[in-house]
C-alpha cells in the first residue's frame, strides 16, 4: 500500500477496512471463484493504493484530493424497490436507483445479469469474464470496485443482434 493510501485514513485504508468488514455479506460471497477474484483485486489495490498524478495512467486525475473518505464505506446491502419505466417506448432499458438495478427490459439477444443477486446460477460468460481486466497495474480503481462490488450489471449482446442505443436522463433528475 502506498504512503498516500495510508495517509488518507487514520485507520489505514478505507477500502481495505470496508473489504475486511463487509466481504462476507457482499453479493456472491458464497462463490469461491468470485471470492478469489475479490481477494486478488484487494491485494492488487493494496500495492498501488489510490491513484495519484504520479501514476502515468492517472496523471490528469488526482483522486486523493477529491474523494470524500467520510462517505466512502458503504452501509449494509439494501436494494430499492422495483420501478416502473419512465420511457415506455424504449425497446431496451436498464433502470437504476441508488446504484442498484430496478428494471431490466431488453430485447431477445441481449442477456443481463444483476450482479447484486449473483449466485451459483451465474452464467458461464459471467464467471469467465467478471473482473478479469480489473487487476492490471493501471487498474487500481477497477480492482477496488471489483473487490467491493455490491451491485451492477453484466451485459452480453449476442452475435447478430441488432440494436439501437440511447441514453436518457430521467426528467426528475435534470437540473433546473
Amino acid at each position: 500500500m502506498t504512503v498516500m493510501a495510508r495517509r488518507l485514513s487514520a485507520s489505514g485504508d478505507v477500502f481495505q477496512d470496508d473489504f475486511a468488514r463487509h466481504s462476507p455479506e457482499l453479493p456472491g460471497a458464497a462463490l469461491d471463484w468470485l471470492n478469489a477474484r475479490r481477494c486478488a483485486a484487494m491485494e492488487a489495490f493494496a500495492v498501488t493504493g489510490i491513484p495519484t498524478r504520479r501514476s502515468e495512467a492517472w496523471k490528469w486525475t488526482d483522486l486523493a484530493n477529491v474523494l470524500d473518505f467520510g462517505s466512502l464505506a458503504a452501509a449494509g446491502f439494501r436494494q430499492p424497490a422495483r420501478q416502473e419505466s419512465i420511457f415506455p417506448e424504449q425497446e431496451n432499458e436498464l433502470a437504476f436507483s441508488g446504484g442498484f438495478l430496478t428494471r431490466a427490459l431488453v430485447q431477445p439477444g441481449i442477456d443481463v445479469v444483476d450482479l447484486a443477486k449473483l449466485d451459483a446460477e451465474a452464467p458461464d460468460w459471467v464467471r469467465d469474464n467478471l473482473g478479469t481486466l480489473a487487476l492490471g497495474p493501471d487498474q487500481a480503481m477497477g480492482a477496488a470496485s471489483l473487490a467491493l462490488m455490491r451491485s451492477g450489471v453484466a451485459v452480453r449482446v449476442r452475435k447478430n443482434t441488432s440494436l439501437q442505443l440511447g441514453f436518457f436522463d430521467a426528467p426528475s433528475a435534470r437540473p433546473d
